[in-house]
């Protein structure tokens, strides 16, 4: 059985890490870790009105030894222009 675990502090780590998981939990953290702050990065030179880009606020951790990453992306509708405005 996969277990799933929700990452918030430092505690929620202590609860589900042991000497045999806690390679897999590093690898998987580090790698989740890295693409965060490279989307952070690449999103600098973005209009913060046009792009709405939230930081996670915890990290899901499948217990699975696998050391995949899951992403998911929510695409909102462009805004519309004022009618009558403009060209």
């Amino acid at each position: 059985m996969t277990n799933t675990y929700e990452i918030r502090t430092i505690h929620d780590i202590l609860k589900v890490v042991n000497q045999s998981n806690k390679d897999c939990f590093l690898t998987d953290f580090s790698n989740w870790l890295s693409i965060q702050l490279l989307l952070q990065e690449q999103l600098k030179g973005f209009d913060s009105n046009l792009l709405n880009f939230k930081l996670p606020e915890y990290f899901n951790w499948i217990d699975d030894g696998k050391n995949t990453i899951n992403l998911s992306f929510q695409v909102n509708e462009m805004p519309k222009k004022a009618e009558g405005k403009g060209k």
